[in-house]
């Protein structure tokens, strides 16, 4: 994702994060929490702190480290929020996907076919 892109997104990052970080407790904790996905989310080979931080403009990789390292806040509760606000979006399916690709296998190989995936 682009800068531009992620610009775009913005509103719907922080009413989203709202929910997931909700119980991180101090203001701080859920800007770095904001900047830290927002840098994961950007293009960029790689997603360790120094460079994700470079991507940011401006954000302190001090703060950054500390929020990801030391930072006390129970990784469960956030995994607890998660789960819960991707089961509400996703609760009516909008496209059914069939991969009809399998075939029954007789024995324990198939002679002549490669595996596919």
């Amino acid at each position: 994702m682009s800068p531009k892109e992620a610009a775009a997104l913005d509103e719907r990052l922080d009413r989203f994060l709202a929910d997931v970080t909700a119980s991180l407790g101090r203001s701080e904790r859920h800007h770095w929490a904001k900047i830290y996905v927002q840098g994961l989310l950007l293009e960029g080979g790689r997603k360790s702190i120094e460079p994700l931080a470079e991507r940011m403009g401006g954000a302190d990789v001090q703060s950054l480290r500390q929020f990801v390292g030391q930072s006390p806040w129970e990784v469960a509760q956030i995994q607890q929020q998660l789960a819960e606000k991707m089961v509400d979006l996703l609760a009516e399916p909008e496209v059914w996907m069939i991969d009809e690709t399998s075939f029954p296998k007789a024995g324990d190989a198939s002679v002549g076919v490669a595996r596919q995936y």
